[in-house]
This record gives structure tokens, sequence and C-alpha cells, in this order.
């Protein structure tokens, strides 16, 4: 295998992807850490609100080189937006403030992400914190969670109800709580400006990535090697993304695009579209 091909293959590891296996790190003092948007920019007092107490990250990749090619950091997802826990040079997570660090790891989750509501009083015990023993109140009645994820037999949920808090409940009675049912109304397909705004940074990050990459090889190599450029077009309801650079391009990339797919096919969930993927091209169009 040459050097380019060894090289193209650790590309998809220099932005975030997927994992097949559903790892959660939660975070019970998020300030006491440094976080870094997906444009590996510090937090705005606005992105700070999305990180309360005993936060929970989806685990993206545990060690990630970032743009400066020299910084390590945890990559994951948290409400379908990709965020950086920086590391030092130890391979702790860096520490932010005089706070205390607090999180735990929990692997190999069962994925849920639905809605539930409690029917009795008194009858779910739900535990405010990230260690799954910990103590908790009695739920009412009506009381609406989101269930996270599933781990030896308990979930992480999100209090929607009131003051709305993450932690830990077992639900061993199926009789205390039902599903809610969500409205399946078809939606009328509208590919927003905002929506295309967001798959046009998403590629962008790739185009970053890559450039970064191409940067960095031929300077090694010595060489003059053009970097790929995913390029899209609007047509009605229809986005189509297409990556040009030389032919074995899409299949020497192939692990990265279905990345970048994925992580589009996130931004148009719950709307009415889908993306079709094949190698060197992402479509992103009406569901009918």
């Amino acid at each position: 295998m040459s050097f380019l091909k060894r090289t193209l293959f650790c590309l998809p590891f220099l932005f975030p992807f997927n994992l097949s296996a559903t790892d959660y790190l939660l975070l019970g003092t998020p300030k006491a850490y440094v976080i870094l948007n997906s444009y590996e920019q510090p937090l705005s007092e606005e992105e700070w609100k999305r990180f309360p107490s005993n936060t929970p990250g989806r685990v993206l990749n545990k060690t990630v080189t970032l743009g400066d090619g020299i910084s390590k950091a945890l990559s994951f997802e948290l409400d379908e937006e990709n965020y950086f826990l920086q590391k030092d040079d130890n391979g702790r997570f860096t520490a932010s403030g005089t706070a205390s660090q607090k999180h735990l790891m929990f692997k190999n989750c069962q994925q849920i992400k639905d809605t539930i509501i409690v029917t009795k009083n008194r009858k779910v015990l739900f535990g405010q914190g990230i260690k799954q023993n910990t103590p908790g109140t009695f739920l009412e009645e009506g009381d609406e969670l989101l269930r996270l994820f599933k781990y030896h037999g308990k979930f992480f949920l999100k209090k929607l109800s009131g003051e709305q808090n993450w932690g830990w409940t077992s639900l061993s009675s199926r009789s205390v709580w039902k599903q809610k049912k969500e409205r399946t109304a078809k939606k009328e397909a509208h590919l927003s400006q905002e929506l295309i705004k967001q798959i046009k940074e998403k590629l962008s990050f790739a185009n970053k990535s890559y450039h970064q990459f191409y940067t960095a090889f031929n300077k090694l190599s010595g060489t003059a090697r053009k970097p790929p450029l995913w390029q899209y077009s609007v047509n009605k309801n229809t986005v189509r993304c297409i990556l040009k650079g030389s032919p074995e391009l899409p299949e020497q990339l192939k692990n990265s695009n279905k990345v970048l797919a994925g992580e589009i096919e996130n931004l148009v969930m719950g709307q009415p579209f889908i993306v079709r993927f094949r190698n060197g091209e992402i479509t992103i169009m009406a569901n009918n």
C-alpha cells in the first residue's frame, strides 16, 4: 500500500463521525472542561446554555487531532451538533476554571431517544446526576421524560416538565409510564435556507479537513496534489453534492464520504427529506 493510500485511509479520523457502538460521556460539571464547537472555537455564551450539569455526549471518537495538527481532543455529539473536549499533553481532559471535573464514561449503551409520560404519582424514582446510584426523588403523574439511552437495566433521561434535569431511573414497572404518541401527520417538504446553510457548513468543514491534510501531505512528499472539493447545487427541494477531484478519490475516501452522508442525515432527521449516498455523490431530496 502506497504512502498516499495509507494516509488517505486515516483521513476519516480528521473529523467527527458516528461509531457503531454507542458510548456516552456524562459531564457532571461541563464548565470545568475546555469544550470547543464544531469549528474548534471556544463556546459562546449562547452555546454554553446547551451544557447544564450532567450533560450527556455521544462519543464519536475518543481521540482526534485538531486543526492545528498538535492538540488532541475527544469528539462527541449533542443535539445533532458536534463538539470537542480538549485534552492536555498527558491525555487527560484539559481543566477550565477552578471547579472539580466530574465525568463518567458508559460503553456499549442501547440508544433509545423517545419520550415517555409518567402515569402514576410517586412511583418513578428519578436520580439527578451522572452516577446510576444517585439518590432520587419521586416524579409526578404527567411528568414527561426524554429517554436517551439504557445501560445495565437503567435509563439515562431528561426531565422535560418543570425544571429540566438529566438523571437516571430504572422504570422497572411498565404500568407506571407510557410512551408519548408522536404526531404522524405528513409534513410538506420545504427545503429551508437554514437547512441549506447547515448542509453547506458540513461540506465546508469536510473541504477544510481535506485542504489541511493535502497541504501537510504535499509538504512531506514534495508533491503538489490538489485536494478534493465538495460542491453542491440546489434545484427546488433537492440538494446535490458532488466530490470533485481525481477519479479514484471516491473509492479512496469511501469511509469519509459515508461519515459526511451520516452527518447530513442527522440534519434532516424528523423532516420530510431523505439522503441518498453513493461514492462521490450525496443527494438530499423530498421523501415523497
